[in-house]
């Protein structure tokens, strides 16, 4: 992709990065070239060249510049002219990383001119480079035309005489006009043979009248030579100030064309710009391994992208299920596009995903059993442990596929998990595969920091699905793979029974464990996002708030009904928060429907409190009629379609289209199912008629 080995070599010496600053920056660089790449065609993909090779040896004195080198020297110029003037034909806030780059290069108008004075557009010098080269090259054209008719006439002269064949015609060769004549009557044309073809049959003479003509030719030519050497002694003078400039700008041109490279696997990986976290979270989402969509794709298959979290209080993602179910190509792809990220490569997730920036990553993956070191699988593997125990800490990623094993597993799982325990206990983070069941259930706990993953199982169909899920412990399936792979049911049937019971009980009771602690802490964290959006609301805040029933069956659709009890718990959790906030709850619900929550409610939504809340009256248009008494139906410039209970007045219902309505509103979140918001004048409010409430679908702007 580079068409430059000064790129060439910037892809070989690019290092990966500790510093946020200068992961930062390559990102950006390469993201403002692919935004280029994508849109500006007026941007110059052409005319990149090595200039810096042949520029550094013309600081010398007494060196001088070839012609083919002035020709590559002429595209740089050209080729930097252009990319300078296309960033500063841009409007300011365009490109902002890129511009820094190009501001301080010059682009040698001078230089340009010059070489436009001695070359012409096919790279070759003029006629015109000098006086002195003019006059030469006039007399070697007028000479070379006089010693082409008189080759012509003599040769015409020998046929006519017979020597020479009728269709024969004069031969140059090396600058030498020669004339074919039988080998026979060779001494019939007054010249030197120069040579004689294969068969012997013929002769090429050079005719004595030609000589002195040749030789006049051949001076000419050598005076060429001096006077175009003379020039381009002249131009190297010239330019030798020069260089230093244009030495960065040859590598400009150079750095252009590598961030060209980057942005253009970045489109061919459809890759996107992550985010770096300065809070130690690691969120890849939808994350695609380059190299397996690559090879998919050849085979006409689509790639599973994976999502996955990590954080300061779960560092560590332990990953279990089938084999060949995934879990190494997630823990590679893990370990591959953090270190794409932090060489300054756009990676192949979501724009949304965020990265930390780690001071190194160490990877134990694959078989190192080696007889001239004496190292056996498990040996390899304990030595891979020693190494990463002995800089494990906050700031480093591991990768470690088929944690633990290679030995008896009793005593491989409990130094894989005293190692696991070590590393938790460190603050690394990790990516980390396994079979053992003992990490699952360390993972399971929740005083640690490792966290469970599953790479999911079609347990119907016997067939992974290549999809992480986070929170559960895999398994391996092992059974049912045999089954499906054709081992005999007798001894599947057999090696289930002396497995026994406990272990597939095991195994099903920790998913049960994990699933309802998943439901738990996914409960609790609803609480605790409720009571962080309540936090930015002023005592005159008005709330609108869904019915639970609702409102439960969004967020947890396992859930199919809300027991009194837990109607209440929510309730008077709200109730509480809205106290300890000084505000009041309203809502277009009947107070029945809030006593059964245990809510203490303000009463029904009016327009007195409306007005009360953004401290302004609301406008009522002329000619509307409210559907019944105490409801007012409001449609003003400044605050939109109102509603002040469940029952909707005749001219909302008839005139405005819900759905529309809100997805024209600038404040709509349609991943929220409850809308909190201070009221402002321009605000947009909307209460949603009663079979809408009764789905989840009401909202407040």
């Amino acid at each position: 992709r580079c068409s430059t080995d000064y790129a060439s070599d910037r892809v070989a010496e690019e290092q990966f990065s500790s510093s946020a600053d200068t992961i930062r920056r390559r990102l950006l660089l390469t993201d403002e070239m692919r935004l280029i790449m994508m849109f500006e065609e007026a941007f110059p993909t052409t005319g990149y060249i090595d200039a810096i090779p042949f520029l550094e040896p013309l600081q010398q004195e007494g060196s001088r510049i070839d012609v083919l080198n002035l020709a590559k020297l002429g595209t740089l110029v050209d080729t930097t002219r252009r990319i300078v003037h296309f960033f500063t034909g841009t409007k300011d806030g365009i490109y902002p990383n890129l511009k820094g780059l190009a501001r301080s290069i010059n682009v040698f108008p001078e230089v340009h001119r010059r070489i436009e004075q001695i070359l012409d557009k096919y790279g070759d010098i003029k006629d015109s480079a000098s006086d002195a080269l003019f006059d030469i090259r006039k007399a070697l054209r007028s000479k070379e035309g006089a010693v082409s008719k008189k080759a012509a006439s003599i040769l015409a002269q020998a046929q006519a005489a017979g020597v020479a064949d009728a269709d024969a015609g004069v031969t140059v060769r090396e600058g030498k006009y020669l004339i074919p004549v039988a080998s026979s009557a060779k001494r019939k044309l007054n010249g030197f043979v120069y040579g004689v073809s294969a068969t012997g049959k013929t002769s090429f003479i050079e005719p004595a009248d030609l000589i002195e003509l040749e030789n006049e030719i051949a001076e000419l030519h050598f005076a060429e030579t001096r006077e175009i050497e003379r020039i381009l002694s002249e131009f190297t003078a010239f330019l030798r100030p020069y260089i230093p400039d244009m030495l960065a700008s040859a590598a400009f041109v150079g750095e252009i064309d590598f961030l060209m490279a980057k942005a253009r696997t970045a489109l061919d990986l459809r890759a996107g710009m992550p985010g770096i976290a300065d809070d130690g979270v690691l969120n890849l989402r939808k994350a695609r391994h380059p190299l397996l969509e690559k090879a998919l794709k050849k085979e006409g298959r689509e790639i599973v992208p994976q999502t996955v979290s990590l954080n300061p209080a779960k560092h560590i993602l332990l990953i279990s299920g089938p084999n060949a179910g995934g879990k190494s190509v997630c823990l590679k792809t893990v370990g591959l596009l953090q270190y794409m990220f932090q060489w300054g490569m756009l990676i192949p997730t979501s724009e949304s995903s965020e990265l930390p920036v780690f001071e190194r990553i160490a990877v134990s993956i694959g078989d190192d059993q080696s007889l001239e070191n004496d190292l056996s699988t498990y040996s390899s593997f304990l030595a891979d442990m020693k190494e990463m125990l002995s800089y494990a800490d906050a700031r480093t990623l591991l990768l470690i596929d088929e944690f633990g094993s290679g030995t008896e597993p009793a005593a491989g799982g409990a130094i894989a998990e005293s190692i696991l325990a070590e590393l938790d206990r460190r603050g690394a983070y990790a990516v980390i595969t396994t079979h053992y069941t003992n990490l699952k259930l360390y993972a399971s706990g929740s005083d640690t920091g490792v966290v469970n993953g599953a790479m999911l199982f079609d347990a119907a169909r016997i067939e992974p699905l290549f999809q992480l899920e986070t929170g559960l412990p895999g398994n391996s399936f092992a059974f049912e793979l045999a089954r499906k792979m054709g081992l005999p049911e007798a001894i599947v049937h057999d090696a289930e029974k002396r497995a026994g019971e406990e272990y597939v009980g095991i195994e099903r009771n920790l998913r049960k464990i994990v699933r309802r602690r998943k439901a738990l802490d996914e409960k609790l964290q609803k609480v605790k996002d409720t009571d962080k959006a309540l936090e930015g609301l002023t005592e005159t805040a008005v709330i609108s708030f869904i019915d639970l029933y609702a409102r439960t069956k969004q967020n947890f659709p396992e859930v199919r009904e809300v027991s009194g009890s837990d109607r209440r718990l929510l309730g008077a959790a709200l109730s509480e928060i809205a106290r300890s906030r000084g505000m009041r709850i309203f809502t277009c619900l009947e107070g029945r429907d809030m006593a059964e929550f245990g809510i203490d409610t303000g009463g029904c939504m009016t327009a007195e409190v409306l007005e009360s809340a953004i401290g302004e009256e609301l406008k009522v248009p002329s000619g509307t009629a409210p559907a019944r008494k105490g409801c007012r139906c409001l449609l003003g410039n400044d605050i939109g379609v109102y509603n002040t209970c469940r029952h909707f007045c005749r001219y909302c219902y008839a005139n405005y289209d819900r759905e529309s309505v809100i997805r024209n509103s600038s404040m709509h979140d349609p991943e929220s199912p409850l809308m909190i918001g201070r009221l402002q004048p321009g605000d947009t409010v909307i209460e949603a008629r009663q079979e809408s409430w009764l789905t989840g679908q009401m909202r407040l702007f």
